[in-house]
């Protein structure tokens, strides 16, 4: 049931007519030349329980972000909430998370101007 939505999710996003085509779609989609390319600060979120984006992922990408100002990660959990694709069992955690990178980006601004 939870691949056959991810493959008709897939086939919704990419407009592909059947499934071989939906996965020589999406090989073109990555960010392996991009990631070295990213300068400004960075939040990425994870859930340890997600079942679509492994939670490896986001160290993955840590390791890719080499330019990049700042980088700030968060694996939400089971105990935190947040623990499923998107934090999708509850968003409330991710909102803060977010609210508090993007306040500290704005004092980082700030003080920088001065």
């Amino acid at each position: 049931m939870d691949l056959k939505w991810m493959l008709q999710h897939g086939l919704d996003i990419t407009r592909e007519k059947n499934g071989y085509d939906f996965i020589k779609n999406i090989a073109h989609h990555h960010l392996r030349s991009t990631l070295p390319l990213v300068t400004q600060e960075c939040l990425l979120l994870a859930g340890s329980k997600d079942r679509y984006v492994p939670q490896k992922r986001l160290k993955d990408m840590t390791k890719e972000l080499i330019q990049a100002k700042r980088v700030v990660t968060k694996l939400f959990t089971e105990k935190t909430g947040g623990a499923l694709h998107c934090q999708i069992d509850d968003i409330k955690p991710a909102l803060e998370e977010n609210t508090a990178f993007l306040t500290s980006r704005s004092l980082n601004v700030a003080h920088n101007k001065k």
